[in-house]
């Protein structure tokens, strides 16, 4: 099938990289949010795992193309996919609009944006409007497809999917849509249909519900921490309960990324604009922005206010492992709060430290080689983000080259006990030292 994927993140690569390797031949054309239009300049991605092989071997197979020439791509697609920011809705109704000007043959127009809830129906009337102008008319539809991966595994939740949400469209248009991305699932009942609006509904109630969930744990995890608690057993009892689980019950120092906060915010948003009440949902993004702010506060306490001229060593600065992105990412929050102070700050992270620098640049900001050259002379240590590499440190080659022997731990991984045996003051997410 010929395919065209209008887009350049982590979410349309995966898209294109993924239809590739399945037979089709697919079309990339980048988004270029500087000049308002689409340009063959591709987001870095460099960090998604399988995802840059996966793509240069579709590109030899002579399966992927990036192109710049958006009409060919319009003209020579049977399938047209959009996967544009969230922020960029006009952007997609001109090409929605350039693209029923265009046609001269069937296409099927897939939106896997994440746009406020009836977008997919508005796409439709523009397809119309244009439609009665022409003196040929040809089969346009525009369905939704929501987008359900996450960045750190997108490929690997593309290629196995839980379910693939189609919303609206017609009998030929699903029937093309199950062809496409036969591939990709087993069982038809992976397959769920709905409308376009219940369709779009469901990205942000999913994410929102998600959100909410991480909020709530880390709330029990402080208080659980002020009780006396280690909020690992506390997890462990919750998380055996069938009705709940594991997932997103991890405590830590809060979430970033795009999705969340901004697919919350938009449901707020609509939900202020039909009288709705947005409570728990206000409530979980107030809670999360406290949260970044626990280990600044551990940080003061156990300082007892005098950060000036101290150094502080930071693992991690992407907003969650496997990704490159630093959007929101908690590790923004602590590092501006402690260099305000006037201390020295020396960071590392495998793969996001450029982004990092972009957005902030100070003259006690200092970007580490190594994770372990990110602690010479440092009074303490905050760990922000679950790298692997971060997960079974030499502790006793930590130790000497620190200036004193004190973890902030943002995300859990170490056990207390075993840094209380050598040596260290050890402080987390509602374990370890109480500050």
């Amino acid at each position: 099938m010929k395919v065209s994927v209008f887009g350049n993140d982590v979410a349309a690569l995966v898209c294109a990289g993924a239809l590739a390797k399945t037979g089709n031949h697919v079309k990339v054309v980048f988004y270029d949010d500087e000049n308002d239009g689409f340009s063959n300049n591709k987001l870095g991605i460099e960090a998604e795992p399988g995802l840059t092989d996966l793509l240069l071997k579709q590109q030899s197979a002579q399966r992927l193309a990036y192109v710049a020439d958006d009409l060919d791509a319009i003209l020579n697609s049977e399938v047209i996919i959009i996967n544009l920011p969230s922020n960029e809705l006009l952007l997609a109704k001109k090409l929605i609009i350039k693209i029923a000007k265009t046609i001269n043959s069937n296409v099927l127009i897939v939106n896997q944006s994440t746009f406020p809830v009836g977008t997919t129906e508005a796409f439709n009337l523009l397809v119309e409007q244009e439609f009665k102008q022409r003196a040929k008319i040809f089969s346009c539809e525009v369905i939704a497809m929501p987008e359900l991966i996450s960045k750190g595994s997108a490929l690997k939740q593309f290629l196995n999917p839980d379910r693939i949400i189609l919303g609206g469209g017609s009998a030929d248009s699903l029937t093309l849509m199950q062809a496409l991305l036969k591939p990709f699932y087993f069982d038809e009942n992976q397959i769920k249909l709905m409308s376009s609006r219940a369709a779009e509904y469901t990205k942000f109630a999913l994410n929102s519900m998600l959100a909410t969930r991480v909020s709530l744990i880390n709330e029990l995890a402080n208080s659980a921490e002020l009780l006396g608690i280690d909020v690992e057993e506390l997890r462990q009892g919750i998380g055996s309960d069938s009705r709940i689980g594991f997932h997103y019950i991890n405590p830590g120092c809060g979430f970033g990324g795009s999705s969340f906060s901004a697919d919350i915010k938009t449901l707020i948003d609509t939900f202020d604009e039909k009288g709705a009440d947005s409570t728990l949902l206000s409530s979980a993004l107030v809670a999360n922005e406290n949260q970044k702010e626990v280990l600044f506060r551990k940080a003061w306490r156990y300082f007892s206010g005098k950060l000036v001229d101290k150094k502080f060593a930071v693992w991690g600065l992407s907003y969650k492992p496997n990704t490159s992105s630093v959007e929101n990412s908690p590790s923004l929050d602590l590092v501006t709060a402690l260099l305000a102070q006037g201390a020295e700050v020396s960071v590392f992270d495998p793969k996001a430290a450029k982004n990092f620098i972009a957005k902030i640049k100070h003259e006690n900001l200092l970007v580490a080689d190594d994770m372990y050259g990110a602690l010479k002379g440092a009074d303490a240590l905050f760990v922000l983000t679950e790298w692997q590499q971060f997960y079974n440190p030499d502790f006793m080659a930590m130790k000497p080259s620190m200036k004193q022997a004190v973890i902030f731990d943002g995300r859990n991984l170490y056990s207390p006990k075993l840094l209380a045996d050598k040596g260290f003051f050890y402080s987390a997410i509602g374990r370890g030292e109480v500050v």
